[in-house]
């Protein structure tokens, strides 16, 4: 019987990031993801999880073409002599998705003066009509706050922050969003361990915006640029909202931690137990996560970390004899992944399209391509030369 034709997945995909609510007195927001039926991107297969978490990793749905699902629903619930003042969800990368958001808002209860006590809000995503890879993912920031009923506030304060939790090792520009009241006066700070201040030694000043009404706790987001530099390295830095005089901080508001992804290598050493005077040098390849941290399968040569960017890359290796001659091995003319290589399956890294040949009787190539996932270390990988040579 003939097999049958295996199907073309085709569906518009999406990596989300919920970015868990900073602690706030009086309020408590829970969040709760919905279920959905996702296809794996890589193996095809369909399985029923939820759709987001909390936990600051990024998360893939694909979803067919024009379809609408529901991602997660945040509810806040004020505590006793407290109301909900603002709570809602800010999406960033919005614009870059392959569709559009769509968020439902529901009270569910108020207080004996009509103060709004517990609020439902679940976010929607609809897809785009046409299938396509995935773009930049969208970070989802949870923002809410409650007021006492007995207190009414007057001073300028900065409410809460919105910031990426991560970016790649390229220089850029990120936005920092500031929730503040009209007002408020502030600095910027971005250091990093042995860095100093990269911020301008600038007061920002949040004014007026004709969008709000004229009262004196109207607020707005306020967005600073943080110039990122370039990093070969791992790089934690903390952001910090510094108030000036007349100005504080809510108790929302605190340090920012940003880590920026560093280059990391892959490195093929020879194994060449059972075969003699058969080497090749290490054969390393450096890999950048680029501008594009949030997809799974997504790393950049060595040659122009800024501009070269492809999924699949290029490896050649030059296997040398010393002495005696070379030969392959008729039973197995290529290496196998489970056998000749260590690191690589159990790393996700995908291998395809591998060829030997005999170049001369002292020199054999190995010719592949790899694909590596979004790793966090350096791997070394030994591959084992008698699995498909011998030297006589």
């Amino acid at each position: 019987m003939a097999e049958k034709a295996k199907k073309t997945l085709r569906g518009v995909g999406l990596y989300l990031q919920a970015v868990v609510p900073a602690s706030v007195t009086g309020l408590t927001a829970t969040i709760s993801p919905s279920k959905n039926s996702v296809i794996n991107p890589i193996t095809g297969e369909t399985s029923e999880v939820n759709n987001t978490a909390v936990s600051g990793e990024f998360h893939s749905v694909f979803v067919k073409p024009g379809a609408k699902i529901s991602l997660f629903s945040v509810t806040f619930t004020a505590s006793d002599s407290y109301f909900l003042e603002d709570c809602s969800l800010n999406i960033l990368n919005e614009n870059l998705q392959n569709g559009y958001f769509y968020q439902e808002e529901n009270i569910t209860s108020v207080d004996d003066n009509r103060l709004p006590i517990e609020k439902t809000i679940t976010l929607f995503f609809t897809a785009g009509l046409e299938a396509r890879p995935i773009s930049a993912g969208a970070i989802v920031s949870i923002l809410g706050s409650v007021a006492q009923e007995t207190v009414v506030s007057t001073a300028q304060v900065i409410k809460s922050t919105i910031f990426p939790k991560e970016c790649s090792n390229i220089k850029q520009n990120l936005n920092l969003g500031i929730m503040a009241e009209v007002g408020s006066q502030f600095k910027v700070t971005c250091v990093a361990s042995g860095i100093t201040n990269i911020m301008p030694d600038k007061v920002h000043t949040v004014s007026y915006n004709d969008d709000f009404t004229d009262n004196a706790i109207a607020r707005i987001l306020y967005n600073v640029r943080v110039p990122i530099p370039a990093k070969s390295t791992d790089t934690s830095w903390t952001i910090t909202i510094v108030p000036e005089s007349g100005t504080s901080n809510a108790s929302t508001v605190s340090a920012l931690t940003l880590l920026q992804k560093g280059l990391k290598t892959i490195t093929f050493t020879d194994d060449v137990s059972s075969i003699s005077n058969t080497t090749f040098p290490d054969n390393v390849t450096t890999l950048s996560h680029g501008s594009n941290i949030n997809k799974r399968y997504y790393e950049v040569d060595g040659h122009d970390l800024n501009a070269k960017r492809k999924d699949y890359i290029d490896v050649s290796i030059t296997i040398t004899a010393s002495s005696g001659t070379l030969a392959l091995k008729a039973a197995s003319p290529m290496p196998t992944l489970s056998s000749s290589f260590t690191n690589i399956s159990n790393n996700n890294i995908i291998i395809k399209d591998m060829s030997t040949e005999l170049t001369s009787s002292s020199v054999a190539v190995l010719k592949f391509k790899m694909k590596v996932p979004r790793i966090t270390a350096s791997i070394s990988s030994a591959i084992k030369l008698t699995d498909f040579l011998t030297n006589s």
